[in-house]
């Protein structure tokens, strides 16, 4: 049976802060006068911790959401947290027993639990895996806000979460603010460290940002799932990380927030330097995280149709130029994709691929105006949301460019595509679109030479995420918006750019825009000496397809949204 707790008050202290970080053994009592520990918990699949306040509209229409997730999932103890001074026993218990729950009630009367939980409103919620890691910290959904209802749930965070925790695998969206009743814990403090260990600090920052590239089989040049490969690689770590090399995020602070935000805290970065600076010690094994359960195949699952690239000799070192390869995709009938995946034998010696359908527009241009889908460093898979999909016409080809890199040893690489489609049909028809500039021509030595493209939009549009392209002169990079009333929007601001790292930018909230808005993207690229990737800084580099030529694509993705002009 599934175990529901509202706790009174805490006889331990400690701090929940942010998702990785490791909550204390807690003691609590409840209102029988029972006491618990968070380590009972620790052979549960997950624990559930929310917050709950009887005179809070939003954490009350809330409520009946989160029994029912709890009884879908009998093997998950829920842990219930009063956050109001004034409740009695009986209008907690009452309130609870409304939404059909009838455990145990009690108030958090000395304000302990809150201040433990650092919880900051009123339908906060946390998943916490067998090892006290903090999973999950947000709403229930995205249904309730002050003042503000949906007709239904488009977001089920907290329900997204722990299926993510459950099957063992890295948690999506691992911090949402929750909206609800505002909660002021201004004195809740961390627990001070005086030695901060591999186990159990360490472990679950290099499981949450490092471990999704740097295991076998990945693009990352090394491994770091075990404590002794970490160690091993200390003072590259530090290097990349003090340089901000590494993890690669590189837009400037003001900027999203983004949903694949997988940049270091400034927390978890002190964290790492000093424990390298203080000798990178091991602590103990028994605090270690709950492993997380890598997929050894396709990510987003099993493929609806795979296609398959014909195997190319890639050689040990030089230069290769693009290759291009046509397939027949051979359906008789309209397909609509919801997800792309690419899958290669060798990840390291694959910088990109593009696809394009033949004969279209996108082709045309070489990918100027958008295309069709893409692997690009640091995105092999691309998951569009429920209500939008990628329209594939029967019998199309589509056409790849391929970009191989050596590595150092001669391999060859077969790469395949795989497609899942819509089970029956979506609302909105998915698109990669793109302001550019073509005719650019920067100056020898010029260390921040600026390119601008525009991009009008003829429709209402919903901006779902952005992946700018420039190649090796590539500086910063900025998206803006200029309304037609003449108000101006800064959307994404990249100071640094990096070829080698041509990430996607996937908003949490999507940006809808009036027809008539312009989209202005400005790049400034750096053809100095004191580039280091730079081929030559003595030539004038004008747009082309090679690495040593320059593009200047403003790429981003996302919906019309089928409104007439003017509204």
């Amino acid at each position: 049976m599934l175990r529901l707790v509202v706790l009174s008050s805490f006889i331990g202290l400690a701090s929940l802060w942010a998702a990785g970080e490791q909550v204390l053994d807690l003691d609590f009592v409840d209102l029988e006068g029972r006491v618990h520990h968070l380590s009972e918990f620790h052979k549960a699949p997950a624990l559930i911790v929310a917050a709950f306040r009887h005179n809070c509209p939003v954490s009350l229409k809330s409520l009946p959401s989160l029994v029912r997730l709890s009884k879908e999932n009998p093997t998950v103890p829920l842990i219930i947290v009063n956050t109001s001074d004034e409740a009695s026993s009986e209008t907690l218990r009452g309130a609870l027993r409304r939404a059909g729950f009838s455990g145990i009630v009690a108030p958090d009367t000395n304000h302990s639990l809150g201040k433990a939980l650092a919880i900051r409103s009123s339908t906060e919620t946390f998943v916490l895996d067998g090892a006290r890691t903090i999973r999950y910290r947000g709403p229930i959904h995205d249904q309730y806000g002050l003042g503000t209802a949906r007709a239904t749930v488009t977001k089920e965070y907290l329900k997204e979460a722990l299926q993510d925790v459950l099957a063992g695998r890295r948690v999506r969206t691992q911090e949402v603010e929750a909206p609800g009743c505002h909660l002021n814990y201004s004195d809740a403090k961390p627990p001070s460290q005086h030695r901060i260990e591999y186990y159990p600090r360490l472990a679950r920052i290099i499981q949450d940002r490092c471990e999704a590239c740097h295991r076998q089989g990945e693009a990352g040049p090394m491994a770091f799932t075990r404590y002794e490969e970490v160690k091993d690689n200390r003072e590259m770590i530090k290097f990349v990380v003090e340089s901000g090399i590494m993890p690669p995020w590189f837009p400037h602070a003001g900027s999203g927030p983004f949903e694949n935000d997988h940049s270091l805290t400034q927390s978890e970065k002190a964290d790492l330097l000093a424990w390298i600076e203080a000798g990178t010690p091991e602590g103990d094994k028994a605090l270690a995280p709950v492993p997380i359960r890598w997929p050894t195949g396709w990510t987003l699952g099993t493929p609806d149709s795979i296609l398959k690239i014909p195997r190319a000799k890639v050689p040990a070192e030089g230069k290769i130029p693009y290759r291009y390869v046509e397939l027949p995709t051979q359906f008789s009938e309209d397909k609509w994709i919801t997800s792309v995946e690419f899958r290669m034998i060798h990840p390291k010696n694959v910088h990109h691929i593009l696809v394009f359908l033949k004969d279209s527009e996108q082709l045309k241009t070489q990918g100027l105006s958008g295309v069709f889908a893409g692997m690009v460093p640091g995105s092999a898979a691309w998951q569009y949301p429920e209500e939008a999909a990628v329209f594939l016409p029967r019998g199309a080809h589509l056409v790849f460019q391929i970009h191989y890199q050596v590595s150092g040893t001669e391999v060859e690489e077969e790469s395949l595509l795989g497609f899942r489609f819509a089970k029956g049909p979506t609302p909105y028809r998915m698109e990669c679109l793109a302001p550019y500039n073509t005719s650019f021509a920067i100056p020898p030595g010029d260390p921040a030479h600026r390119v601008e493209g525009t991009y009008t939009f003829q429709k209402h549009f919903r901006i779902l995420s952005f992946h700018p392209h420039m190649h090796l002169r590539g500086k910063a990079f900025t998206y803006e918006l200029l309304y037609r009333n003449g108000a101006r929007k800064t959307i994404l601001d990249l100071p640094r750019y990096n070829f080698n790292w041509q990430l996607t930018y996937q908003l949490r909230q999507p940006i809808d825009v009036p027809a008539g808005t312009q989209m202005r993207a400005i790049a400034i690229y750096d053809n100095s000496a004191n580039n280091p990737a730079n081929p030559d800084p003595t030539q004038t580099v004008r747009f082309g397809q090679q690495s040593e030529e320059e593009m200047m694509i403003g790429y981003f993705d996302g919906y019309a949204l089928n409104l007439p002009m003017g509204n």
